[in-house]
């Protein structure tokens, strides 16, 4: 099993279904960030983080996964370049990466709702997308002066919530 996506939206901010290129949707997260969640805060469905309000060419230079496994490898990959960014002490070189594996999340998130799997399995997904949204989050927010999380301080919950994700 593999999902992902987080961060704040850049202008025309972005995220993406699970893989159905150009189709349109509309995107309002209200009154909520996801750097501000408690576990559990998603019970009931009160949003959907897939919903979006734009095409999926989004120009970030790859493909748009079409699979879990894909998602979860390349929310890895931005985990792993924002891992890098903090630890050389460049958050700031890593903002755009912050804002791209919220749209990850979003995707992956999208793609466990929709995808045949049993209840347990579907609720262990949704609760590690959502702690990936939260610790993600918790970074972006020390970018835009709103908290003072390091990599290191949400490490734990990332490698869990990878870990529940990859059937570890």
């Amino acid at each position: 099993m593999t999902f992902l996506s987080v961060g704040c939206q850049p202008d025309g901010g972005s995220s993406a279904d699970s893989g159905a290129s150009g189709e349109e949707h509309d995107h309002d997260h209200g009154d909520h960030d996801h750097g501000e969640h408690e576990d559990g805060d998603h019970e009931g469905g009160d949003h959907d983080h897939g919903d979006h309000g734009h095409d999926h060419d989004h120009g970030h230079g790859h493909d748009e996964p079409t699979t879990i496994a894909e998602a979860i490898e390349h929310t890895r990959e931005l985990a792993a370049t924002i891992k890098a960014g903090f630890e050389a002490k460049e958050p700031e070189s890593v903002h755009g990466a912050l804002h791209e594996i919220g749209n990850a999340l979003g995707q992956l998130e999208t793609m466990v709702k929709k995808a045949e799997m049993p209840e347990d399995a579907a609720a262990a997904a949704n609760a590690a997308v959502e702690d990936l949204f939260s610790a993600f989050g918790d970074l972006d927010d020390t970018l835009h002066d709103r908290g003072e999380a390091t990599f290191d301080s949400v490490s734990e919950k990332i490698d869990a919530a990878f870990a529940t994700l990859e059937g570890k």
